[in-house]
């Protein structure tokens, strides 16, 4: 069977990224404006609570579960087997620690229903990642694309059923049972491809190197999304839910900066575990120099448009949102290079703790930045403290690259003719 090549793949992984964000935007609008920006930020932040538990509890075997199959493709079934059982922990896990936190009052009656609803969320969740993980690794990148769209498109329409009487309760519903059916979709998809487990073929042995492995990606992915998103705690807890809704506002736009880079990077990681170090060192500097040039083109155009867009869309009680947007999106853009070299550290040379390194390095002049700027700048001491930390690790993240790989400076941050050249001809065969 041919594999997609990384061309074809980055187009159409990007195709079904940016379906993701037009039905994720889409949401997003709704939910602003019948909830205000109160009920976006508490919305916000339970989403937000359901990713990063659910990264706690998925240890790395996700990103374990892509490398192994492109490694080990006759392990897929115990693979599968052992996504299924990390998921049954998880769940047990999740309910025992509910229930610790109803009988000790730990939060109010309204806050434990939002931990309530992200907990229940979580095994869904993490189940599809663990799957599409597979997926990702078996270089299925139609049905990796085809699955994450399904969620936000499966939300707008309930959204919109139930528009005249939406509410935050019911958009949070409708968030969960959007993630309910991506699920059982992924499950569908990976034995429509993989054939059904006709025994239970749990490997412990893999499954503890999959831990081993995932471990040091675990802690990566984990400090990397604190390092995303630690300012959202932290604006919560030193200001208001409303200005969690300007904030998360302004993230989610900035971010559409990163759609490009990590469309390239999903399709590069299969990719780079079977390549030699010459071509995957060309490959990864192709990637950051259209990395950095896209960023640097959405960056000027949204500089240019994002004041008057941001009321345009989602209301005028949104204009808190443009100042941190602005602030933002210098850091986002060259941040984009991290989804390449990430990858690479991950798939071709195995060294996913540098990437752990970076993150925590980021995540800590992010965390003492925050405190210091938040109380007097409000969120646009947030947004600033993000953009320094960004362009900070970004510069260390380029040394280590460079030293690595055997690349100049140049190889990765000056776009070349070739580069658009070569994903103009993206529907050419290759060979």
């Amino acid at each position: 069977m041919k594999e997609l090549g990384v061309k074809k793949g980055t187009i159409l992984t990007f195709g079904g990224r940016s379906l993701y964000f037009v039905f994720a935007f889409i949401s997003g609008i709704i939910i602003a404006r019948t909830t205000g920006p109160q009920g976006k930020g508490i919305y916000s932040l339970v989403i937000l609570t359901a990713s990063l538990v659910a990264i706690l509890t998925g240890i790395g075997v996700g990103t374990a579960n892509a490398c192994f199959v492109g490694r080990k493709p006759d392990r897929i079934p115990s693979i599968i087997t052992n996504s299924i059982f990390l998921m049954i922990l998880c769940s047990i896990l999740l309910g025992g620690l509910f229930l610790i936190f109803q009988n000790f009052q730990i939060f109010e009656p309204t806050k434990l229903m939002f931990v309530g609803i992200a907990f229940a969320i979580v095994p869904f969740i993490l189940l599809m990642s663990l799957f599409n993980e597979i997926l990702h690794g078996m270089n299925k990148i139609l049905e990796f694309s085809l699955i994450r769209i399904v969620a936000p498109f499966i939300q707008v329409v309930i959204l919109c059923i139930l528009l005249k009487v939406l509410n935050l309760k019911l958009a949070l519903m409708g968030w969960a049972i959007s993630q309910i059916v991506m699920t059982v979709l992924t499950v569908l998809i990976l034995f429509k491809n993989t054939g059904r487990i006709n025994s239970v073929d749990l490997d412990l042995s893999l499954f503890r190197e999959s831990l081993v492995f995932g471990l040091q990606v675990w802690i990566a992915q984990l400090v990397g999304m604190l390092n995303l998103r630690i300012d959202m705690y932290l604006v919560a807890y030193y200001l208001t839910p409303r200005d969690v809704g300007y904030y998360s506002t302004a993230v989610g736009i900035a971010e559409f900066l990163w759609y490009i880079p990590s469309s390239i990077a999903i399709v590069m990681l299969p990719v780079f575990t079977r390549m030699d170090a010459k071509n995957a060192r060309e490959l990864a500097c192709k990637g950051i120099r259209l990395s950095l040039f896209s960023g640097v083109v959405l960056l000027v155009l949204l500089l240019s448009v994002g004041r008057f867009i941001v009321p345009a869309i989602y209301g005028k009680a949104f204009l808190g949102a443009v100042l941190p947007l602005s602030i933002l999106l210098p850091g986002v853009a060259v941040y984009g290079m991290a989804h390449i070299t990430s990858t690479y550290f991950n798939g071709h040379i195995s060294r996913p703790i540098i990437n752990t390194g970076l993150a925590a390095m980021s995540l800590i002049i992010n965390v003492v930045l925050n405190i210091i700027l938040i109380p007097k700048m409000g969120i646009a001491g947030a947004a600033l403290s993000s953009t320094i930390a960004y362009i900070l690790a970004i510069g260390v993240c380029i040394y280590i690259f460079t030293r690595l790989s055997g690349s100049s400076v140049k190889d990765m941050l000056f776009v070349r003719k070739d580069d658009f050249k070569s994903y103009l001809q993206i529907f050419r065969r290759e060979s």
